[in-house]
């Protein structure tokens, strides 16, 4: 097939463009949009282009100066629409971050690319936003595209992270043949250890004191063994502790202030039966799950030792939006090198371009459907 010419709008470090290069799709980026100082540096550098392609704020961009294009990605800001977030909604002239979708239709209604693909959390298609999302798919229709939305779980394509992301694919009429379906997931078995570092810094190891509020809770699912929340406060997301054995809640944003908490796995006994029931967890020796514990030799089994609860690393967050460890250490090199005189204090700016991007291997999955 012809080389795709791509428009990235609200591109953060181009999770798209990380799947088109990987599915070995030739492509032309003929611009990207993004306003986030951080996130330019880290994009230009993964994908080695130049900053002169970066278009800035997408409610500015002169139109009729972008070159003809063939796919135009625009996953745009979900703070407005996020569960977690204000839920201002995405009206359009309303002047929230995630109504400028308005200014991508823009765009669209201009340049007619062949292929539009958006990308937002799922609140996007509930019942609160649905007259706005209902305005959209009938702006895109008589713009002259055919609209396929679905659901998709990055947990369901070989990434254990549980991300549901509302991806939506629009197809100009006049070269649609109407056999677009989206990917099918599947269970892979893929774990959250499957993805973490062997060596870990202390640093994002948590303090004695916090350590020490862990509370084994049973009536979580069984990804989740446990909180640190202070006894003064109610339980939030940040305080949740995973297992090593589960997958990771979705990653956001803000991450940054307070990273995802993981416990650690410190060893096996050895005695008869199933891996399940050797395990033993450096929190008061939590087994992975509670049972009802028949058979015997199913109980709990105690560790005594020292805590082991611990941030994820930038990198494994990295991981879990399927970022290679080049991609990260090539960001990680040129933010520490452009902002910190080559110190590493990019941490924060990591943590937030990961909550912020798109898994690639849902990405890929998405676009193999597309081009087959």
């Amino acid at each position: 097939m012809e080389k795709i010419k791509v428009l990235s709008l609200f591109s953060g470090i181009g999770a798209f463009e990380k799947a088109l290069t990987n599915l070995k799709l030739e492509f032309e980026l003929v611009g990207f949009s993004e306003i986030d100082k951080y996130a330019i540096e880290s994009y230009a550098a993964i994908h080695n282009v130049d900053k002169s392609l970066n278009l800035g704020d997408v409610s500015k961009i002169e139109t009729e100066s972008i070159p003809d294009f063939d796919l135009m990605t625009y996953g745009f800001p979900c703070q407005d629409i996020s569960v977690a977030g204000r839920q201002k909604g995405f009206s359009e002239n309303s002047e929230t971050r995630s109504s400028l979708l308005w200014e991508a239709m823009k765009i669209a209604k201009v340049k007619q690319p062949k292929y539009m693909i958006a990308e937002n959390v799922k609140n996007l298609i509930g019942k609160k936003f649905k007259d706005d999302f209902d305005k959209w798919l009938n702006d895109l229709d008589d713009l002259g595209y055919n609209t396929y939305y679905e659901v998709l779980n990055s947990k369901d394509f070989g990434v254990p992270q549980n991300r549901e992301r509302v991806f939506v694919v629009s197809i100009r009429k006049d070269i649609d043949n109407k056999e677009f379906k989206f990917p099918k997931g599947e269970t892979t078995g893929v774990k959250l250890k499957d993805v973490l570092e062997d060596t870990i810094n202390e640093k994002y190891y948590l303090s004695e004191q916090v350590q020490k509020r862990f509370k084994f809770n049973e009536k979580y699912h069984h990804s989740l063994i446990g909180t640190t929340a202070p006894e003064f406060r109610t339980i939030g997301q940040r305080d949740l502790v995973y297992k090593e054995e589960g997958v990771m809640g979705a990653l956001v944003a803000t991450d940054y202030k307070q990273p995802k908490q993981i416990l650690e796995v410190v060893g096996n006994l050895d005695i008869n039966g199933m891996d399940c029931i050797k395990r033993v967890y450096s929190t008061n020796g939590l087994s992975p799950t509670l049972t009802t514990m028949e058979g015997g030799n199913r109980q709990p089994k105690v560790y005594e030792g020292e805590y082991k609860i611990r941030k994820l690393t930038p990198l494994e967050c990295w991981r879990l939006m399927s970022f290679s460890d080049e991609d990260f250490n090539i960001a990680k090199e040129t933010l520490n090198n452009t902002y910190h005189k080559g110190k590493d204090r990019s941490d924060s700016q990591l943590y937030k371009q990961s909550g912020n991007s798109i898994v690639v291997k849902v990405a890929e999955e998405l676009l193999r459907k597309l081009f087959n």
